[in-house]
């Protein structure tokens, strides 16, 4: 393109997130301290952020109607998505905390455990061995063995693999400089990133989550619910894609969800857009929303922002577009 432009360099935020407070977050809603992890989310929340896709219909219809699509978690492409660590031992805590399972034991073998004996089958690192061990010596000889134990408390696992299925993701970024996730995500730079500033939309920021970057998949805990165990696996990603800066809304659905009233305030095009997708262009430049784009910094590894003359860009769009 011909078009008058120059180059800039986005400014940074202008507050200085501190390094550890996505582990603090993590941990706090991991012991169900959601109220302090939502204050520190909010203090630390980036204000806006990007989505980067294809230039397609579907892009467009989401701009004209002010939403964003949370697509099937099967739809996403990283294998480390969504990862499920089950052992064992989730499955026999899974069933020790069932509602009113120490009640049945009474019933069943007479026994009755102490707060502080719960406590202690339930953090051993084999709390099967722990719970024979304790009957045993309160007088009931426990026979049933642990795989069999297991095979008949299978409601917990089929709970969490099934709401798995029906987990819906929107996938947005901290990030618009970075050249690989504009090659991953938006069709090796012919696509397009969508800016949305959520500094202002309370309901948009609590349901939005920041991803964690880890060498391990989330552990499964027997002792949430099954809807917590799926969320917090898919806010798990592997470390080396730490560069992404992720944030994600989930909801768990049967059918694909929207989240509306999502207004965009800027579309970046990139670098190498595809003539084809002129008369798309013309549409999305008929939206009133700012249009820029994106290209290589001449010597650095990222992309800058490169201001553009919207109206000789659309009148050379019009007259080169193939007929």
């Amino acid at each position: 393109m011909n078009a008058r432009h120059s180059l800039y360099f986005p400014t940074k935020m202008k507050h200085k997130a501190a390094p550890d407070w996505k582990a603090e977050f993590w941990h706090l809603l991991l012991n169900a301290d959601e109220q302090r992890a939502i204050t520190i989310k909010r203090r630390q929340f980036p204000g806006r952020l990007f989505k980067l896709t294809r230039l397609t219909d579907y892009a467009l219809d989401s701009l004209k109607n002010e939403y964003l699509y949370l697509a099937p978690i099967n739809l996403l492409n990283e294998p480390f998505e969504n990862s499920l660590a089950l052992t064992k031992r989730d499955y026999v805590i899974a069933c020790m905390t069932q509602k009113k399972w120490f009640d049945d034991m009474k019933k069943t073998y007479g026994v009755e455990f102490t707060e502080k004996e719960i406590c202690r089958i339930l953090e051993s690192p084999y709390p099967y061995r722990v719970f024979v061990f304790l009957c045993e010596k309160k007088g009931a000889l426990i026979t049933t063995s642990e795989d069999h134990f297991c095979s008949k408390y299978t409601t917990w696992a089929d709970s969490i693999l099934d709401q798995q299925r029906n987990l819906n993701i929107c996938c947005l970024t901290e990030r618009l400089d970075s050249v690989k996730m504009w090659s991953d995500y938006a069709d090796q730079h012919r696509g397009i990133c969508i800016e949305y500033d959520f500094s202002r939309s309370e309901n948009t920021i609590y349901a939005l989550m920041p991803v964690i970057y880890t060498v391990e998949a989330y552990q499964m805990n027997a002792t949430k619910a099954a809807s917590f165990n799926v969320k917090m696996s898919a806010l798990t990603k592997s470390k080396r894609l730490q560069y992404e800066q992720e944030w994600r809304i989930m909801i768990i659905d049967k059918n694909p969800r929207k989240e509306h009233n999502v207004k965009a305030t800027c579309i970046y095009i990139g670098s190498k857009i595809n003539e084809a997708d002129f008369p798309l262009l013309v549409q999305l430049m008929n939206l009133k929303i700012p249009i820029k784009q994106v290209v290589k910094h001449p010597i650095q590894n990222k992309m800058v922002v490169n201001e553009i003359d919207l109206e000789a860009f659309k009148y050379e769009l019009l007259r080169t577009a193939p007929k």
